[in-house]
Formats: structure tokens, sequence, C-alpha cells
């Protein structure tokens, strides 16, 4: 699989490395997550650059309901968190 051909939220997750704690059954667990609640929205910048914007469907513990932001890593395979 490409980085380009990311369609779901499980897509995304098989696209990050292994050491990446995001979608770890602990992490998840912290927060009440499931894959579930996880939608996916692709954005194209003007520049070319390709974003996905993981998003939760409803609220989950504490009321967290923030997003989270991936683009391509340096080695251009996989993806990486990133802040924008």
């Amino acid at each position: 699989m490409r980085y380009e051909d990311i369609k779901t939220p499980y897509d995304l997750k098989y696209m990050l490395p292994e050491d990446n704690y995001f979608f770890t059954r602990t992490t998840m667990r912290f927060f009440g997550d499931t894959m579930r609640n996880y939608g996916l929205r692709r954005h194209v910048m003007e520049n070319g650059d390709i974003y996905y914007e993981l998003t939760r469907r409803s609220p989950v513990k504490h009321g967290v309901q923030s997003n989270a932001w991936f683009g391509l890593a340096e080695d251009g395979i996989h993806a990486k968190r990133v802040y924008l």
C-alpha cells in the first residue's frame, strides 16, 4: 500500500511505523477510544502535499474530541503525526 492510497483509519494505522504510540491498546484504553469511533478526511494542499485528518465521531473520556493530523514521513513510505 502507498501513502496516497489511504482511505480508512485502518489503512492509516497500517502505514504508521511500529514505534508509534497513537493506536496502541494502552493509549486507546486510556482515552476510552475504539477504531470504530474514528473517521478520516483527506486534504490536498496547494503545493500538492497530502495530509490526513483523523477525526473522532463522538467525544471520549473527559470530553476529548480533538483531531489528529498525519503527513508523509521523511522516509517517503510511512505516515507520521504532524502538528499544523
